[in-house]
């Protein structure tokens, strides 16, 4: 897959990217940049669960110009840190990852010597340190593309036990008696429910009958089946000649771009399209395109 020569990622800056995303949709000004020299402060919110750095002088001049003038450029560092630890909620964010309990600063920190993400808030600038957790969005399943996604279903009737030396005598015309029934239904190896059949044919029902569902709705079992994603470079038709060509180093020509045109299928069905990256060594797709619908199954 070298010889595509695949965008380089590491886990923290495509972090970085996906954050920058997320905040730039809602209208979050965000850029990269080195943290000017007296941006040196370093603070943490929550008991560390992200940091930052900023300008106590710049932090003060926006929340206080009158008084930031009085102090001028040089104020009292002590004086600064008081006035911020004293202030309520000294910052204010929009990104609601950013929101906070609790905030305290620490001691001054060496200055960086790469660009680092900042947020412009109404206090001032700010430098992150590290990301806090992005929000996927809600965790409710939309059943608009999900419920049309292929499911095998297996219906086991039952099991027995069967020694290593009694499997080794087996015979055509032998019996093997089922020692219990279950009547499950599964899926991905996950039991969903239990069946029961007829002349006319399987009927199914849920363990859990008490909470029924409409056509609409995903159960909270089922929406928690796995499903299994491929991920295609391309796809090539050729003739059974031409496939033994290509047994015999024959080349097959790579579409134009196919790095950045993957496709990603959920059993089957396409719901994605995206670029393909290596992420700290490892191989994977970055999504470009979500299908809100499905388009085929195979």
């Amino acid at each position: 897959m070298n010889a595509l020569g695949l965008r380089q990622l590491t886990s923290t800056e495509h972090a970085w990217q996906h954050a920058q995303k997320c905040w730039q949709v809602q209208g979050i000004e965000v850029s990269f940049s080195l943290p000017d020299v007296e941006a040196c402060h370093v603070f943490s919110v929550d008991g560390g669960r992200w940091q930052g750095l900023l300008s106590l002088h710049e932090w003060l001049s926006c929340v206080s110009p009158a008084l930031a003038e009085i102090l001028g450029s040089t104020g009292d560092e002590g004086l600064l840190q008081a006035l911020f630890m004293a202030t309520p909620r000294p910052l204010e964010f929009t990104a609601t990852e950013l929101a906070y309990d609790s905030l305290q600063l620490g001691e001054k920190a060496q200055m960086p010597v790469s660009a680092m993400p900042c947020l412009t808030t109404p206090q001032g600038r700010v430098w992150l340190i590290d990301i806090p957790a992005m929000r996927k969005g809600q965790d409710k399943v939309n059943p608009a593309w999900l419920l049309t996604l292929p499911l095998q279903l297996i219906f086991e009737i039952g099991y027995s036990k069967l020694s290593q030396r009694a499997k080794a005598r087996l015979g055509v015309g032998d019996v093997l008696l089922i020692t219990e029934e279950t009547h499950w239904v599964k899926s991905c190896d996950v039991r969903i429910g239990r069946y029961w059949q007829n002349e006319d044919g399987i009927m199914i029902e849920r363990e859990d009958q008490a909470h029924l569902v409409t056509p609409t709705e995903i159960p909270d079992l089922l929406a928690e089946l796995p499903l299994r994603l491929e991920f295609i470079l391309q796809q090539s038709t050729v003739s059974v000649a031409e496939l033994g060509d290509l047994y015999l180093g024959q080349l097959l020509p790579l579409l134009p771009d196919a790095e950045k045109q993957i496709e990603v299928k959920a059993n089957g069905v396409l719901i994605a399209r995206g670029e393909l990256v290596q992420v700290d060594g490892r191989l994977g797709v970055e999504l470009l395109e979500i299908q809100q619908e499905v388009l085929h199954v195979e």
